[in-house]
């Protein structure tokens, strides 16, 4: 691809997604784009960027913090209605980018807290805040990297953001366990079903690990359809027409016979 043809034609801050099932190297392009960041433009963690995930293990793994610390954000349902600290608030009126890790782990009651703390927080003096007509631009003007798979299990409070937002379903359907509409959900899965998130970079192959079997396996959990056969050979159990040494059979055991 010609140099020329990677560069973007647009102007306004960029909001992408990077997606992809598991072993794609989601979290080895996160690791370019921190080399990027720190190498070659000489941005500073916390300054010009910030790396986040919603559980504190991810963060950990991708040198982050958590979205909820990060932006300086409680677990109560009303954390919006206390301002964050003086540092905090500096922090983010001064951040550039803002990469959020394992997307689908995050519910989209966060996702919309974490908008309205930037658009609260960023100044309205602020470079980039506003559009050409006057409006707040989404997360007030930052660029945010989303990465990865909405193929896995939903969080289990506060809306899914891959779920249709209440105002795109027919009359008299509700998203996914949602009895009452929560703004802050709706404004979560508004940025991706409303135009916010500007386009999606899907990764296909494989890099992580290279058993065909066992990747086999991790796409049928992720589609929901585990097969009969896999189901077996997890358990320990035989397979009809297996042709398997006893060695191999074994190896595909991988859950622990209960008392």
């Amino acid at each position: 691809m010609p140099a020329a043809a990677t560069v973007r034609r647009s102007e306004e801050p960029m909001i992408w997604l990077l997606h992809g099932r598991p072993g794609t190297g989601k979290t080895h392009v996160l690791k370019y784009v921190r080399e990027l960041f720190e190498n070659f433009l000489g941005y500073v963690q916390g300054i010009d960027f910030q790396f986040t995930a919603f559980q504190a293990t991810n963060a950990a793994d991708i040198k982050g913090e958590t979205l909820h610390a990060a932006c300086g954000l409680t677990k109560d349902m009303d954390c919006l209605e206390t301002a964050c600290t003086p540092d905090t608030a500096q922090r983010i009126a001064h951040w550039r980018w803002l990469i959020a890790d394992e997307v689908g782990m995050i519910s989209a009651r966060l996702l919309g807290q974490v908008e309205t703390r930037t658009r609260r927080t960023v100044p309205n003096a602020g470079q980039f805040k506003h559009d050409a007509m006057g409006n707040v631009r989404p997360f007030a003007g930052l660029n945010v990297l989303f990465s990865g798979d909405f193929r896995q299990l939903p969080p289990p409070e506060g809306g899914f953001l891959a779920d249709l937002p209440a105002k795109l379903q027919a009359p008299g359907k509700t998203a996914t366990g949602a009895a009452e509409r929560d703004p802050l959900v709706d404004l979560g899965q508004g940025i991706f079903w409303e135009g916010a998130v500007q386009g999606v970079t899907e990764l296909f192959e494989r890099v992580r690990c290279k058993d065909d079997w066992w990747n086999e396996v991790v796409d049928e959990l992720r589609d929901g359809k585990l097969s009969e056969k896999n189901h077996k050979y997890l358990h320990g159990r035989p397979v009809e027409g297996c042709t398997l040494s006893q060695e191999e059979r074994r190896s595909r055991k991988r859950l622990v016979d209960g008392p």
